[in-house]
């Protein structure tokens, strides 16, 4: 719980909804450098939070089928969360730097835990 609320994207989440996001967090090991995790023009539907290791954000040059690095992601840095509340594709590909450790979690579980919660709190006004 104490990494989840160092990320940005969960900070205007209650600690209950940081506490039922981290029950439904999936594991990634990422054995190698160079990895990609996502890709830029992809459909998205899965939210990363780094644990152990570095990524590159790389996106396309214009007229070229070259990338450029525009950030260096570290371990509590976190990418992908457009893909859990849009459903615009993916801005950027991401691939590791070095072997590392993600949380993951699906657009499903998020919109079903964020729906739940609310549910909850209008039941009890």
């Amino acid at each position: 719980l104490t990494l989840v609320k160092n990320v940005k994207f969960f900070q205007n989440l209650g600690e209950k909804e940081q506490l039922e996001l981290c029950k439904v967090m999936g594991f990634m090991d990422v054995a190698w450098a160079r990895q990609k995790i996502m890709t830029e023009g992809e459909k998205g539907s899965t939210f990363y939070v780094i644990l152990v290791g570095s990524f590159l954000v790389q996106i396309k040059v214009a007229d070229s089928k070259n990338l450029k690095t525009v950030a260096h992601l570290h371990p509590g840095d976190s990418f992908g969360e457009a893909a859990l509340i849009t459903d615009n594709p993916r801005n950027a590909t991401v691939v590791s730097a070095e072997p590392s450790e993600l949380l993951m979690i699906e657009k499903e579980d998020y919109e079903r835990v964020i729906k739940s919660l609310h549910v909850d709190a209008l039941k009890k006004k």
